[in-house]
């Protein structure tokens, strides 16, 4: 279903018109200059921002706020505390993936990154778990302290090389063939412009109403000036019906591949997801992409956890996932785990997701149940959560696996699909250790 990608937060940030930020007001007072000036200031100061920019990240995320949140665990019904080490909207979605319900929030001030076992020994009881949300550039640092590293997006990408009848019937699925049915009955038509009009339009009712209603507090809502700049690299896409524009794509033209951007939906209504707006949107821009020349288009980034409402709807589409350096360019999350609870395995088993073994992106699904897997149960496992661009998945199932499902593993999914049958803890202490050695069991 279509719906599935508003899976998030149910609170509601106030739009905003444009995003006062300092990156936002250096590219309005730089779209003000004269043309000969701006080449100049280019070739000098854009190798300097770039620098300053990096710099500024990584002092940024030495330190950063702490929450402690207490709430429900989603699959278990048991208490779970959380530490979460960054910002309100690292907070928000981490709560939002593992917490039935709004949890507790304490705010435990600012800390170091470095220092963050010292404050966890103070806090009683001991978190079950710590997230962190930090730069890629400490990700060393993150193995030193023995958390498990996640990719903090991930960046899905679609071959469309093969003729587009061909292509739609490759990516063939039920959920997919029933928006694609919808989106006919609405008989949307497609409009591609550079119009500023246009695009205010875009900005102000579509992307940022959308991006905040669908992840609420946790929504990643980029500046108006930003997103200017964008357009000028490429073409605003449109969805109308009866020259209604009801959604929208920003899409960047490249040398060998087109970048859809942003998306936006009218108002940030459902109503209008649910008649097949998003999936018009997407299948116009394959036309388009195709009409142009391309063989691939970037679909932009998703969070790392297999159920992740965005992840499954971009996947119905055949989308592949790319590797881990694209995608740790944006952050990684840090993973540690304290207690094996109850609460603990319920949230290992409820999201699977997406880590970073040396340089490769793997799957992890967790499955602790009462028996030995099944044949069946491992092909459906695979179904569900195997996506293109992995380099592994992993089931982790304490219980073991029965010989038939491990010869089925072994002929019918050959260097990609590893069965493991060690404790939860066991493996989590060797996929967090400081050595970062390949998984050995």
């Amino acid at each position: 279903m279509e719906k599935a990608e508003q899976r998030g937060s149910n609170k509601v940030s106030i739009p905003i018109s444009q995003e006062k930020s300092l990156q936002d007001k250096l590219i309005q007072a730089y779209d003000r200059l004269p043309p000969g000036l701006k080449k100049l200031l280019s070739l000098i100061v854009k190798p300097t921002f770039a620098c300053s920019a990096r710099i500024r990240s990584i002092l940024f995320n030495a330190r950063k706020p702490l929450h402690l949140l207490e709430g429900v665990e989603k699959r278990s019904g048991e208490k779970l505390n959380a530490l979460i080490f960054g910002g309100d909207m690292a907070a928000a979605y981490v709560s939002s993936v593992i917490f039935s319900g709004d949890p507790k929030s304490t705010d435990l001030g600012k800390s170091l990154l470095w220092r963050i076992r010292s404050k966890v020994r103070i806090i009683n009881p001991n978190p079950d778990l710590i997230f962190t949300e930090t730069d890629r550039f400490y990700a060393a640092l993150l193995k030193r302290l023995k958390f498990a590293l996640i990719p903090k997006w991930v960046l899905f990408h679609l071959d469309i090389s093969k003729p587009l009848p061909e292509l739609m019937k490759t990516i063939k699925n039920r959920s997919l063939d029933n928006n694609l049915r919808r989106m006919r009955a609405q008989q949307y038509t497609c409009e591609i412009t550079q119009d500023q009009e246009r695009f205010d339009l875009f900005y102000n009712h579509m992307y940022v109403p959308y991006a905040t209603k669908r992840y609420g507090t946790a929504s990643w809502v980029l500046g108006y000036h930003h997103l200017k700049r964008v357009l000028k690299k490429g073409q605003l896409l449109l969805v109308t019906q009866d020259d209604v524009p009801l959604a929208g794509a920003l899409l960047i033209e490249r040398e060998n591949h087109l970048f859809s951007h942003s998306l936006g939906v009218k108002d940030g209504n459902i109503e209008y997801v649910e008649q097949g707006a998003i999936t018009a949107s997407y299948f116009f821009t394959i036309q388009w992409a195709k009409k142009k020349g391309y063989d691939r288009i970037d679909f932009g980034y998703c969070r790392p956890f297999l159920r992740d409402g965005v992840f499954i709807y971009k996947k119905r589409w055949g989308m592949s996932v790319k590797n881990r350096k694209r995608s740790m360019g944006l952050g990684v999350f840090g993973l540690k785990i304290n207690c094996f609870s109850k609460s603990v395995r319920g949230f290992l088993g409820e999201n699977p997701f997406i880590f970073i073994d040396k340089d490769e992106i793997k799957g992890l699904i967790v499955e602790d149940q009462n028996q030995a897997l099944t044949a069946p149960e491992v092909e459906m496992l695979m179904r569900i959560h195997h996506i293109n661009g992995l380099d592994e998945m992993i089931v982790l199932a304490p219980r073991g696996f029965t010989g038939e499902a491990r010869e089925m593993a072994r002929t019918q999914y050959p260097q990609l699909l590893h069965l493991v049958d060690v404790g939860v803890d066991v493996f989590f202490e060797q996929l967090s250790s400081p050595k970062n050695l390949e998984l050995e069991f």
